[in-house]
């Protein structure tokens, strides 16, 4: 399996986390499930995915992936340090005591080939395309499509992979025909 743990990793309801092989998380991460909170039995318990990271991640440092559904990370996923990703956040009734409405969740999934930088943060529902990249400090709050690289509060596309000439071009908005 050859599967590492560089330092101290917490881990809570490990019952819910697959890892593939050859995958490398860094020290001080945290990967953990919420099965319940404020009488909120979460999706995970009802047979949801919980969190998979594929083969061959790289996590450097402090990842921090918190999951009440699904956080699906694919293979060859490359994540620099200080990055969180959440598949939920609390309940928005303004009437109500935010600490305890139950949890809505929504599944993320990170595509093959991946390159996270740092302290990116993924939210709730996102799915990131294969082979994209997320600049760091991105904060990812809509689906990035495949090849294409983001950044930005929030993540905007800013290149895409161009097969035909094997390199990253900028975006160009037809109608004003203006970098973006």
């Amino acid at each position: 399996m050859n599967t590492s743990f560089l330092g101290a990793v917490h881990i809570k309801n490990g019952k819910y986390i697959k890892i593939g092989h050859d995958t490398n998380i860094g020290y001080k991460s945290w990967l953990a499930v919420i099965t319940d909170y404020a009488g909120y039995v979460c999706k995970v318990r009802e047979g949801a995915q919980g969190i998979y990271i594929g083969d061959n991640v790289k996590v450097t440092q402090r990842l921090k992936i918190y999951c009440a559904e699904s956080v699906y990370i694919d293979d060859n996923v490359l994540i620099a340090s200080e990055v969180f990703i959440t598949d939920y956040n609390h309940g928005i009734n303004a009437e109500m005591d935010y600490s305890t409405q139950s949890l809505v969740s929504s599944p993320v999934y990170i595509g093959k080939g991946v390159w996270i930088g740092e302290k990116v943060c993924i939210l709730p529902g996102v799915k990131v395309g294969t082979k994209s990249i997320i600049a760091a400090g991105s904060i990812v709050t809509k689906d990035v499509p495949e090849y294409t690289m983001v950044a930005g509060n929030p993540a905007k596309v800013i290149k895409i992979w161009d097969h035909n000439y094997k390199k990253w071009v900028r975006k160009y908005n037809e109608k004003e025909k203006l970098s973006i």
